[in-house]
């Protein structure tokens, strides 16, 4: 049992906390990006909509091309990058330009939210 709860505590939960985190103040951010450049249809369903598929798309081809030591990681963050950019641009119906100033603000929520999340974590793992 102490396996299990191991496992859970150590690796899942933080990974789910951190993946719920990153998705809300990454919609939070595209919306604020999105009413800035002034989209037409810059609602909150929509970000989250965007924000929750970027997610996917960018820890996905991270975690398969993982298996490559170095060279798969950076390959797979590439990868997602992009189609989470071409997420963006779909679902907004928008230039690059835009679909990419957009974008730069979930990446930035992203790194927000996971720098809080495993530095907050960081000290109920400890104990």
């Amino acid at each position: 049992m102490d396996a299990v709860r191991n496992i859970l505590g150590n690796y899942l939960l933080p990974l789910s906390v951190a993946a719920c985190a990153g998705v809300l103040s990454g919609a939070v951010a595209m919306w604020i990006a999105a009413k800035k450049a002034r989209l037409e249809n810059a609602e909150f369903a929509r970000t989250f909509t965007a924000s929750a598929l970027c997610e996917a798309v960018t820890v996905i081809p991270a975690l398969v091309f993982s298996c490559v030591p170095v060279l798969g990681t950076i390959f797979g963050a590439l990868i997602g990058a992009a189609l989470s950019l071409l997420i963006v641009k779909a679902i907004f119906g928008v230039s690059h330009g835009k679909a990419f100033g957009v974008w730069i603000g979930w990446v930035a929520a992203q790194v927000v939210a996971a720098a809080a999340v495993f530095l907050g974590l960081r000290g109920l793992l400890q104990r």
